[in-house]
């Protein structure tokens, strides 16, 4: 009978930190006019993402970069409270898989205004797309099997870290 397998954990809280700093200034780097910059969090832990994204940005403590919750899990076609026209939209979401999650926030972005741009950041890139979607920027890429999990415990931005949950046809209880 197979052992039972625990939890991996792919990224402690300071490696988050270390990555979202990473990931800040190469979002920096790519703007033309900061102050346009708006950044969309995906649900709760895409939000927190993207707080803690926000706060880690170069130059933030002189102006603070607007972050919006985009809840795009329920039925209804979801709404970004903004006017995009002219902005710059990151959506920022924890993991990326097939992409379903992040189809529905670039219609929501899209259909909000006309943004001078919409880009994509993720935490993780777990591949298996079954859209056409790219991040542009990521934080780490780690391919998993279809039946593994990665899970982003959040704590609301205070402790975060990544975990990779084993294959659950070989889990035992």
């Amino acid at each position: 009978m197979p052992e039972k397998q625990s939890p991996h954990i792919l990224m402690d809280h300071n490696r988050v930190i270390r990555t979202l700093r990473r990931m800040a200034f190469q979002i920096a780097e790519s703007l033309a006019a900061p102050e346009n910059l708006i950044i969309a969090g995906l649900n709760q832990r895409g939000y927190d993402t993207a707080r803690l994204l926000s706060e880690l940005f170069p130059g933030q403590t002189e102006r603070r970069i607007p972050v919006v919750r985009l809840d795009v899990d329920g039925e209804e076609s979801p709404k970004l409270d903004m006017d995009t026209n002219g902005k710059c939209v990151l959506l920022v979401d924890d993991v990326l898989f097939s992409g379903r999650t992040m189809l529905r926030a670039l219609d929501s972005a899209g259909n909000s205004g006309s943004p001078e741009w919409i880009k994509i950041a993720v935490l993780v890139d777990r591949g298996h797309r079954k859209f056409p979607l790219y991040p542009e920027f990521s934080g780490i890429r780690y391919p998993t099997k279809f039946r593994e999990h990665v899970k982003v415990e959040t704590n609301e931005g205070e402790n975060f870290r990544v975990m990779l949950l084993p294959d659950r046809e070989q889990q035992v209880d």
